[in-house]
């Protein structure tokens, strides 16, 4: 009993943030509000999907390209083939997670800056070809008109119709949430435990029989599974896909909302996301310098908070208490 009192006063604050979210748009009616509460929620599933990546060890930049390869796909799916948005969303994330598969089995065998390089000429390519290429991708234009969600019939209680700001937060929040409770359980299985060795120690992982190719390589299809989703949901929100939309500076942002916020945590993508995705918004005047902002920024939480902006607390309490001792 004291045990689950216990998780419950852990998880009381987090409950009591859903729910402000959940019921906040009803006394908040403000379209830039609700559009940045979406911004952050799309920044989110690609920060997920990073922090997963990163437990294996490995440092990549590919996931601006897999986001166009799931914007891409779902947008010629819904304009060219007449798909379902709803059936174009899911195939998005699947043909992302494919194409990581293929892209991850030669590659993840390498390390560090060779696998960084290696993944930023990844997206480098996705990009070269949906921007020379103007059939079926539109080239340097891009692919204007992409259908918005279709309407959601509830028989006997009418239709849920997709062209607010407010439909698309509830839609996002909810994939979000989704997305975090996957998160949660991998951190909470064995198949998590097994990751972060693979992370840390990947020779010993191995040498107690562990495949650690194999779950690479399922890592980096889940985390780009929902870049893939991030990518479907952002086409057909702005109801637009380009290839400015994915340019190298995304796949920066994205390495420093879960990094920033901490990847020991499936929070810690959550407070970095969040942080870095209004500080831009507040700072908008400064636009020009956003990428040396995040760069800047991404050094000095790996020298001073090398596991994340939550351990912020921690730090402090530590710190505090030792000059309290110097004090006395």
């Amino acid at each position: 009993m004291d045990q689950f009192k216990r998780n419950a006063l852990r998880y009381l604050p987090f409950l009591c943030i859903f729910i402000l979210i959940l019921v906040g748009p009803f006394f908040v009616k403000n379209d830039y509000l609700l559009h940045l509460g979406i911004m952050i929620g799309i920044n989110l599933l690609l920060a997920l999907g990073m922090r997963l990546i990163l437990l294996i060890g490995q440092v990549s930049f590919a996931h601006a390209g897999f986001m166009a390869i799931g914007a891409y796909t779902s947008a010629m799916l819904s304009l060219y083939a007449g798909l379902s948005v709803w059936l174009a969303m899911p195939v998005a994330g699947l043909m992302a997670a494919v194409i990581a598969i293929l892209f991850g089995y030669p590659t993840l065998k390498i390390k560090g800056a060779y696998f960084f390089i290696t993944s930023f000429a990844f997206t480098e390519i996705i990009l070269l070809v949906v921007t020379h290429w103007i059939e079926p991708f539109g080239g340097p234009t891009g692919l204007t008109s992409v259908p918005r969600l279709n309407p959601i019939v509830i028989p006997g209680l009418g239709s849920i119709r997709f062209l607010s700001e407010i439909s698309y937060f509830y839609l996002i929040l909810a994939i979000v949430t989704l997305a975090l409770l996957m998160m949660y359980r991998i951190d909470k299985s064995r198949f998590g435990l097994t990751i972060r060795a693979v992370g840390q120690m990947d020779t010993i992982a191995q040498s107690t029989g562990i495949d650690i190719m194999k779950h690479k390589v399922m890592v980096f299809a889940i985390g780009s599974f929902w870049a893939g989703i991030a990518g479907s949901f952002y086409a057909h929100y702005t109801c637009y896909v380009g290839p400015g939309n994915f340019a190298s500076p995304l796949g920066l942002n994205i390495l420093v909302y879960a990094v920033f916020g901490g990847v020991g945590s499936v929070i810690g993508p959550v407070v970095g996301t969040a942080i870095f995705t209004i500080l831009p918004e507040v700072t908008r005047v400064a636009k020009f310098y956003e990428p040396i902002f995040f760069g800047v920024s991404l050094v000095l939480a790996v020298l001073f908070l090398p596991e994340g902006l939550i351990t912020l607390p921690a730090w402090l309490k530590q710190w505090i208490g030792k000059e309290n001792k110097i004090t006395a």
